[in-house]
């Protein structure tokens, strides 16, 4: 199991592309031994089942990015499924990213470096006002349960960092379309409950996303069927190496189809292309709950898959002899020129 943890923890990370990360330290394998199942979590036949009916519970979404204190995700991957959460005691400055333009269903927001002269001490983060603030503290939210899904599960955090994980949940962790309740019933904010709904495994259509500068570009997979209480959201990065570089989103129907419109997408190619561009996909039910006055704490029960992505007119690289005559592999930025 000690694979999946390691996998997990790269995911609490990742999970910055829909908040901010947890810059903490979330190694916990260092002291073990042998190779078993070290998360601290008890499946528990005593947990009481979820409260409410999955087709009509209140589900309020995903939080607002400068309001995002952290949360859960229950995701069903395509290996195997996962529970992962971790909160802090505030937002991160440099995960609030600055909104560029909007056009339908899709966004652009453009990463902000706030920039701190001296560079703040180890226990401090650059403000957007470019002043050293304390970095906010990981919370430790006691036992969390997380009832409905298979099995019903009691995580217990990983110290220091205070994140926690578990991987002995089957796949799906929720069934289609069942309701499951994230309780956190000792948290520094008193109880917190959040709800889901479990969603379909997501298939995307088709193998790779051309992305032009002069047309709409579709994006397509199998439609959810059931009770209809997913969204899917799409998210393109096709400037891996830029200092601010510019992030499309877009928050879907779960109808099969989407579109990002031509405008947004020229916006996006004229903002930088560098590596090797990366697209996500997600079907997903989000609940949100407020917590110390202006912070936001969510539940996220997810299937994501990565899909492929070119850019045309432009071809990525990472060596000599990969890009077409005359041009040259610039290493730095991983793309011809």
């Amino acid at each position: 199991m000690r694979l999946r943890h390691r996998a997990i923890l790269t995911l609490t990370l990742l999970w910055a592309c829909k908040g901010p990360a947890t810059e903490t330290d979330t190694d916990t394998d260092t002291v073990d031994t042998d190779d078993t199942d070290d998360t601290d979590t008890d499946t528990d036949d005593t947990i009481a089942p979820p409260e409410g009916d999955p087709a009509t519970v209140e589900l309020l979404g995903t939080c607002p990015r400068d309001q995002r204190w952290g949360g859960f995700r229950i995701d069903n991957g395509e290996d195997f499924g996962f529970v992962d959460g971790s909160v802090l005691a505030g937002v991160i400055p440099a995960t609030i990213p600055s909104p560029v333009d909007a056009s339908g269903d899709c966004r652009l927001d453009q990463k902000v470096n706030p920039f701190c002269d001296p560079p703040c001490p180890g226990d401090q983060t650059c403000s957007l006002a470019n002043e050293c603030i304390p970095f906010p503290a990981a919370q430790d939210l006691g036992t969390v349960e997380v009832a409905g899904s298979n099995p019903s599960v009691r995580i217990d955090p990983f110290v220091p960092g205070y994140n926690y994980s578990n991987t002995a949940v089957s796949n799906p962790p929720v069934d289609p379309d069942a309701l499951v309740e994230l309780r956190i019933p000792d948290s520094p904010w008193g109880a917190l409950n959040l709800h889901g709904v479990g969603v379909q495994a997501l298939v995307p259509s088709g193998d790779t996303l051309v992305v032009r500068d002069d047309a709409d570009l579709e994006v397509t997979w199998t439609p959810s069927t059931g009770l209809g209480r997913s969204t899917v959201f799409f998210e393109l990065n096709i400037d891996q190496h830029g200092n601010s570089p510019v992030l499309l989103t877009c928050e879907f129907d779960d109808d099969g189809t989407g579109t990002v419109p031509v405008t947004l997408i020229t916006q996006l190619i004229n903002a930088g292309v560098t590596g090797f561009p990366s697209a996500r996909i997600t079907r997903h039910t989000a609940d949100r709950t407020t917590v110390g006055g202006d912070g936001c704490v969510e539940l996220d029960v997810t299937s994501q898959r990565v899909m492929g992505v070119s850019v045309d007119g432009y071809t990525p690289c990472n060596g000599p002899g990969q890009c077409p005559p005359p041009q040259e592999c610039n290493l730095a930025l991983e793309i011809c020129e």
